[in-house]
C-alpha cells in the first residue's frame, strides 16, 4: 500500500500525543519520510490538529511559546518510533519474508534516531516532550482466546471473527490484558533503539524515571537541570508524584544518584544533589512532619533522605540568606542530620564517597 501522510498524521502521530489507538503499518523508509516532509510544506487539517494538541500539553508545562511545527528532526523521530513498534511486535518476523529486510529496517530506524540533535534550549526540551511524552506509557492489548479444544494468543492483534463464533457451543472466552510496551520482550537492539529515542527527549526521560526499560540514569540528563525553570518543573512533577514517600520513584532516583557517584561527573553530581535539596526545602515550607524521612537502613543507597544527608555533608545545602526563611533552614538542617542516627558509620562512609567523587 502506498504511504499516505495524512493517515500517518491522523492515525499515528495524533494519538501518540493525545492518546488512543496507534495504527502501525508496514515499516517506513527514506522515501516515505521525504513524502511526509513534503506534505507538511503547507498546513493541512492533520498537521494543524497535531500542533494544537502539542500546544495544549505545552501550556500545561510552560509559560512561554515553544516550537511546535513538525520539522525534519521530529518527523524522523516519529518514523523511527513507528518502525520500532513494528520491529518489536512478536509477529514482525512472520510478516517479513527475509531477515535481511528486517535488518535494513532496523538500520534505517537507528539512523533516524541518531540524526536529530538533542534539544538545546528549554523551549525545545518542552516541545520534544509534547511529541514523545507518552512513549513510556504506551500499552499493547494481548488477547487469549480459550475454547473447548485449546487456546490461541494474539499479541497486539484482534482475534479473527471466525475464532469467536458459536461462543456458547464451543465455550469461547476472551481474556484481555494490557501490557506496557517498554516492558514487553524487546530484543537487545530494540532496547538500544528505545534508549536512543529517550535520549532525544530528555524531559520525557526526567519525568518518567520509574520505567524499567531503559533504566533511568542521571548522567545523560543532569545538564538540563542547570536551567532553573526546567529544574523547578521536574521538582514539582516529582513532588506531585509523591517522591518523598518510600516507593519506586524515590528508590530509583536515589539508586541512580549513587550509580553516578561510582562514575563521577562533578557538574552532574552538584546539579542532582541540588535538586534533592530543593525537593526537601520545598517540602519544609509546608510541613514539619518527618514521615517522608523514613527509609530502610538495610538499603541506604535506595533512600533519598540519605542522598540529602550526604549532600549536606558536602556543603550542598545553601545558607539561610538563600533559603530565605529561618523555619525552613532549621527544618532542613534537622532533616539532613536524621539519617546519620540510623546509619552510624555507614553515613560517614557514604558522605566520604560523595566527597571523593566531587573532588575527582
Amino acid at each position: 500500500m502506498a504511504f499516505q501522510p495524512d493517515l500517518f498524521l491522523r492515525q499515528f502521530i495524533l494519538p501518540l500525543i493525545v492518546g488512543g489507538e496507534l495504527h502501525v503499518q508496514r515499516p517506513l523508509d527514506a522515501q516515505d519520510r521525504v513524502t511526509l516532509e513534503a506534505e507538511l510544506v503547507t498546513p493541512t487539517d492533520e498537521s494543524v490538529a497535531v500542533e494544537r494538541a502539542r500546544g495544549t500539553i505545552a501550556a500545561g508545562l510552560w509559560l512561554y511559546p515553544v516550537p511546535l511545527a513538525l520539522n525534519r528532526p521530529t518527523l524522523e523521530l516519529c518514523v523511527a518510533l513507528h518502525n520500532l513498534l513494528f520491529l518489536s511486535h512478536p509477529g514482525a518476523h512472520g510478516w517479513w519474508v527475509r531477515a535481511s529486510q528486517l535488518a535494513r529496517v532496523a538500520s534505517f530506524t537507528e539512523a533516524c534516531l541518531r540524526r536529530p540533535s538533542p534539544p538545546r534550549t528549554a523551549e525545545e526540551l518542552v516541545a520534544r516532550h509534547t511529541l514523545l511524552g507518552q512513549v513510556p506509557h504506551l500499552t499493547r492489548t494481548d488477547v487469549e482466546v480459550r475454547f473447548w479444544v485449546g487456546k490461541r494468543s494474539f499479541l497486539g492483534l484482534e482475534p479473527p471473527p471466525r475464532l469467536l463464533r458459536w461462543k456458547g457451543i464451543r465455550n469461547v472466552r476472551e481474556v484481555r490484558q494490557e501490557v506496557t510496551w517498554v516492558e514487553t520482550e524487546l530484543s537487545e537492539s530494540q532496547q538500544q533503539m528505545l534508549a536512543l529515542l529517550m535520549r532525544q527527549s530528555p524531559l520525557t526521560d526526567l519525568l518518567t524515571p520509574q520505567r524499567t526499560v531503559p533504566p533511568f540514569e542521571w548522567l545523560p540528563v543532569a545538564e538540563y537541570l542547570e536551567d532553573p525553570q526546567i529544574c523547578r518543573l521536574v521538582c514539582h512533577h516529582y513532588l506531585a508524584q509523591g517522591v518523598l514517600r518510600q516507593g519506586l520513584l524515590s528508590d530509583t532516583l536515589a539508586r541512580a544518584f549513587w550509580q553516578l557517584v561510582q562514575h563521577p561527573d562533578r557538574r552532574a553530581l552538584r546539579l542532582v544533589g541540588g535538586l534533592v535539596v530543593y525537593l526537601y526545602a520545598a517540602t519544609a515550607l509546608t510541613t514539619e512532619s518527618k514521615d517522608h524521612l523514613r527509609f530502610n537502613p538495610a538499603h541506604p543507597m535506595e533512600a533519598l533522605p540519605v542522598v540529602l544527608m550526604a549532600a549536606a555533608g558536602c556543603g550542598m545545602v545553601p545558607d539561610r540568606s538563600i533559603l530565605g526563611d529561618e523555619t525552613v533552614d532549621t527544618r532542613l538542617r534537622e532533616w539532613c542530620a536524621l539519617p546519620t542516627r540510623e546509619l552510624g558509620g555507614t553515613a560517614d562512609e557514604l558522605t566520604r564517597r560523595l566527597q571523593a567523587a566531587l573532588a575527582a
